[in-house]
């Protein structure tokens, strides 16, 4: 993750417990793009203060990451749900080939072997019900970000 994402998220997990100095500074330089020297005739202020004020606020929410590491759970969270869903899709994808296959099997089958087949598909709903109820978990951990 580049930087300025990455500042951009830590702001808006940690940036409430900045001072509304330094939360105002980093959101007209982040938010609104503003240069420093903007954001000096702004605020009726030097840009360099401008500059101590934002490597402060900066420096403030990584001590803040640091201590409560909530960025990196959100990003484990992350890619834990990205690895899960791609193990779905996998299990989806073999799930409807075997349903193909067993279909086409039972109508060359005898009665007890059609019977056997039509059984193996119906664990393979099951599965498949287990897979959207995996997804649906998904969407719930990801909304709630």
């Amino acid at each position: 993750m580049n930087s300025i994402a990455r500042e951009s998220l830590l702001y808006d997990l940690y940036g409430s417990l900045l001072t509304d100095k330094k939360r105002s500074v980093m959101e007209c330089y982040h938010e609104d793009d503003m240069s420093l020297g903007e954001i000096a005739d702004d605020m009726g202020i030097s840009r360099a203060a401008v500059y101590d004020s934002l490597k402060s606020a900066e420096a403030q929410l990584e001590l803040y990451e640091e201590k409560l590491g909530l960025l990196a759970k959100y990003e484990k969270a992350s890619i834990l749900a990205d690895e899960a869903d791609s193990i779905i899709s996998s299990l989806e994808s073999k799930t409807s080939t075997a349903d193909k296959t067993a279909h086409n099997a039972e109508s060359s089958m005898d009665k007890n072997d059609a019977e056997s087949a039509r059984e193996a598909r119906s664990q393979s709903g099951a599965g498949a019900e287990q897979t959207k109820r995996l997804r649906e978990i998904i969407a719930q951990l990801a909304s709630n970000d």
